[in-house]
């Protein structure tokens, strides 16, 4: 007797990438094309392909609606709510990452009308579960970055960048 299962559900991955200058701390949000409900901010994402695997498929989504290029995310969480997308049951495991934003120019492409740095206290209304997804990719880097571990980040920080960091982080994100 063979193992038989039925399913309807999809998996995706979503990058919270956060990006910091001397200014403060920024939030990489896509304006998706094909909003619903008159949300269309969100952070980028997309469905993992059917022989990839998860890290990779962050990478691959960030770049393709964005334009921004990482070599790795730090996998934090996955969402699975029954009800977290109207389209359908989606499960979606969650990376995130913080780089300097310097020289980086967002674009939008793929399923994304356009991409930009957003002040985290600027954070409009997100698609989704993504302003909980956020808030939660925050939680996390503070943690990260006050016990200095850097495997959130980009590349390796300079003294300099740590202790901007500590007094940037410091800041509590808007809560929703």
């Amino acid at each position: 007797m063979g193992f038989q299962l039925e399913q309807n559900i999809k998996v995706a991955v979503d990058a919270v990438c956060f990006g910091y200058d001397t200014t403060g701390i920024y939030l990489l949000l896509i304006e998706r094309k094909h909003g619903n409900k008159g949300i269309n901010w969100a952070v980028p994402g997309g469905f993992v392909e059917d022989n990839e695997e998860l890290d990779f498929a962050a990478i691959r989504e960030l770049k393709e609606e964005t334009g921004i290029i990482v070599k790795q995310m730090k996998q934090f969480y996955t969402f699975a709510g029954v009800k977290r997308d109207t389209r359908g049951r989606i499960i979606s495991i969650a990376h995130y990452i913080l780089m300097n934003k310097k020289g980086t120019n967002p674009k939008g492409a793929d399923d994304a009308k356009t991409a930009q740095w957003v002040a985290i206290r600027d954070i409009p209304q997100l698609a989704f579960d993504h302003n909980e997804m956020v808030e939660m990719a925050y939680r996390n880097l503070q943690k990260s970055i006050s016990s200095l571990q850097i495997d959130c980040m980009n590349e390796t920080p300079t003294l300099e960048d740590v202790k901007l960091l500590g007094k940037l982080l410091n800041k509590e994100i808007k809560s929703y």
